[in-house]
């Protein structure tokens, strides 16, 4: 009787502790909370590309902005989450404008953080259907009659209206408008895509993937596009493996495959540093070529005299593309001289950062711990940027401190464009720092 009476206490008492503790626990935090957590900055930093009432004559925004992470953006789109996560997807706003006189019609804004811009391309891209009429907002966008899509940097923009008629296409143009001219960063094509032949190209073919590239969780970071071939619609994809190593073991990886599932794999001379060609289970007769660090597969090949001439063009792309650095730089359409000149290391392009701020008309100074750059005058409207000089974003070579262009022009604010073959990078001020 008394070991029934002391497990009933001992019961008992768990019981009090539970409802005392559920009592006093804070509830579950909501989705806003969440993120402040996780993210507090990109919430703020994405919260201004929503535009303010007013911004369409006529139109308000109609509620708070949501925001929907990785954990619950399956609340918002149903059924499409998962595509988004197969491109690193980081955060969803979202929120909604309608007319002022009211009404049941509305139009949708979402606004999505995609980690880098390649994502952001490749998630658009995903989405874009072969009869999409284009627009010109942002780095890329089509539009039908009631909605607009397109991406910038590394966002990927959606707006939806419940009707269609000129007056919710023209809130809709506006208010996408808006968004586009807030954003800033990059806006001009991927490097990866940027490689791509564009002889024989099948317009508008152009699509990233990031992981299981044909469905091999070996193949990623792939960029896919659609070639003309003796008359047939053929499909090239390159993979940019990152380092020369890890394009020699995906290489042997992808032939090993071959070999246990395909059929009369055989090596190719006098294509690339390694080729091979073999009959694939599910794309038919195949060729892979690895040149340096990337590799291109050629799916199903028939005229091989014509493929073999298309991937022997990614060469000399591949080679400019990787020693190229801006032979030209221009800041507000003004050709900038910066001695020493940008640096190319990898995919990263490397800016003097005393001579390039003093040509755009910063001051900055360099001690052993950080560099700070301060606009010249209080009318900018930004104090200073600090950065620690052991940032990964920051090397010194022969007593010249060199800061990561891509990153230094995003903390800054600017709207950013790179054309490899050009040579030229464009920048513009999308802010009231650095107004002329």
């Amino acid at each position: 009787m008394k070991k029934e009476h002391t497990l009933f206490t001992f019961i008992f008492c768990i019981a009090v502790i539970s409802i005392f503790y559920s009592s006093t626990s804070p509830p579950p935090l909501s989705p806003r909370m969440r993120g402040d957590e996780r993210g507090g900055q990109m919430q703020r930093d994405m919260e201004i590309f929503f535009p303010p009432d007013g911004i369409s004559k006529g139109w308000k925004r109609t509620s708070p902005i949501q925001f929907f992470t990785e954990e619950n953006l399956y609340e918002h789109i149903d059924g499409a989450a998962e595509s988004f996560f197969a491109y690193q997807f980081q955060l969803c706003g979202a929120t909604t404008y309608e007319p002022e006189q009211g009404g049941e019609d509305f139009i949708t804004v979402d606004i999505y953080d995609m980690k880098t811009p390649l994502n952001a391309y490749g998630m658009y891209r995903s989405e874009l259907y072969p009869d999409a009429k284009f627009v010109d907002i942002g780095a890329e966008g089509y539009a039908d009659a009631s909605s607009i899509n397109f991406w910038k940097d590394k966002y990927y923009v959606k707006l939806l209206a419940t009707r269609e008629d000129e007056s919710f296409l023209a809130a809709n143009t506006v208010i996408a408008q808006a968004i586009a001219d807030s954003i800033y960063g990059r806006y001009s094509v991927p490097y990866l895509a940027q490689l791509l032949p564009k002889e024989s190209i099948t317009e508008n073919s152009e699509k990233f993937v990031l992981d299981n590239v044909l469905g091999h969780e070996f193949l990623r970071n792939g960029v896919a596009a659609r070639y003309q071939i003796g008359g047939q619609d053929k499909q090239f994809v390159l993979l940019d493996c990152k380092t020369e190593e890890e394009s020699r073991d995906t290489f042997s990886t992808f032939k090993h495959y071959e070999e246990k599932s395909g059929k009369n794999v055989a090596a190719v001379e006098e294509l690339g540093d390694e080729c091979f060609s073999a009959q694939d289970k599910y794309y038919q007769r195949i060729i892979a070529v690895r040149m340096n660090k990337f590799i291109i597969i050629a799916l199903q090949v028939e005229n091989e005299e014509a493929t073999h001439a298309l991937i022997k063009t990614f060469a000399p792309r591949i080679s400019q593309m990787e020693s190229a650095r801006p032979a030209e730089i221009f800041f507000n359409g003004k050709r900038l001289d910066i001695s020493p000149p940008a640096q190319m290391k990898g995919q990263n392009i490397w800016l003097p950062v005393i001579s390039f701020s003093q040509a755009i008309g910063v001051s900055v100074t360099v001690n052993e711990e950080k560099i700070v750059i301060r606009p010249n005058s209080g009318e900018f409207g930004y104090k200073e940027i600090q950065l620690n000089r052991d940032s990964s974003d920051i090397y010194v070579e022969d007593g010249t401190v060199f800061i990561n262009w891509e990153q230094f022009l995003n903390l800054m604010k600017v709207q950013y464009s790179v054309d490899s073959e050009k040579n030229e990078m464009l920048c513009e001020h999308v802010s009231n720092f650095l107004k002329n």
